[in-house]
Formats: C-alpha cells, structure tokens, sequence
C-alpha cells in the first residue's frame, strides 16, 4: 500500500530537502503531473495512468511505477482475482514498461516483472517508520514482563488473508 511504500519515503525527502516539495495523492490527475518534477505512480492500475504518463513524458518529466504485489501469480483464491484479471494486471504491465524506473519491493518481485522492465529497474524496501505510528509506543517491540514474547505485525487488506493462511503452519511450527 502507499502508506508503507511511498508516504515514509516522500515524509522523510520533504524533511531533510526543505527546497524540494512533496505532493502525496490517492489519486493522480493531469494538474499533479504539470505540478511535479518527478511523477511516482504506486501500483496505479487504471487505463487512464497511461495518459499522466504520456503528458509527463511530453513535458520532459520523469516517471516511477512503483508495484508491491504480484499481480503475475495472483492466486484464485485471492478475492480480487477476477478483478485483476479482467484488465488491471494488463495496465500494471503496460505502465511499467512506460516507465523511466521501475521500483520494486523485492528482488524476487522485480525478477518477475522483468519482462516488462524497459527502463531502468530499482528495489525499495517496504518501511515502517515507528513515527508515523504512534500506537506503537503503546504497542512497542518488547515486554519487560515477558522475554519470551513475541511479537508479529500484520498489515494488509482481506486480499492478503491468503498470504496468513500460507505462513499459519510454519509460524505455529516455529513457535511451538
């Protein structure tokens, strides 16, 4: 999701460049593209993206397609399956070919969208800055009470509830 994958990155370059200012939308518009330097697209997936593309393109402005999610091997089961399928996965592959960068939050996630890479191909790390997170001061990493404890976070939408089943066995396994 962009709050793990553009947000931090863009809170942290409005901080340490004062002279560079950051815009952060859900959704991206013609204005968006005649106001940036650098246009960075996060796992947008409608046809119309390839249009914000073409203008930044035709102004002579820089574009990132930024992807978390293998949309290539998307499993049945995933509740978003049709959805994907019917068109969406097709845009993603179009936008990242469109692309002066492609960034990608893993190694193995770039190596499957490789075929489509036509520019230059890059691999940011998901983040989660404690910061932007305040209940987990509440929260937080360790118990005094219990050294034994540990502590798992999960962030994802009911698209990931797969994702959960998959790692259940192992987990359980490991914690046993």
């Amino acid at each position: 999701c962009a709050w793990h994958r553009v947000f931090p990155w863009a809170l942290e370059l409005a901080e340490t460049c004062p002279d560079i200012e950051v815009r952060v939308t859900t959704r991206p518009s013609m204005s968006d593209v005649d106001w940036s330097d650098v246009v960075w697209l996060q796992r947008v997936q409608v046809p119309g993206a390839m249009q914000l593309i073409s203008k930044a393109h035709a102004t002579a402005k820089r574009v990132v397609y930024d992807i978390d999610d293998d949309l290539e091997n998307l499993p049945e089961t995933n509740p978003a399956y049709e959805h994907i399928m019917s068109g969406p996965r097709d845009v993603v592959r179009e936008l990242i070919a469109a692309a002066d960068v492609a960034a990608f939050s893993t190694a193995p996630l770039a190596d499957v969208y490789r075929p489509f890479v036509t520019g230059r191909s890059v691999v940011l790390r998901n983040c989660l800055d404690p910061a932007l997170w305040p209940m987990l001061d509440y929260l937080y990493w360790h118990d005094p009470e219990d050294d034994e404890r540990v502590m798992i976070g999960f962030s994802g939408s009911p698209t990931h509830n797969g994702d959960l089943a998959m790692i259940e066995a192992p987990l359980t396994q490991v914690m046993h």
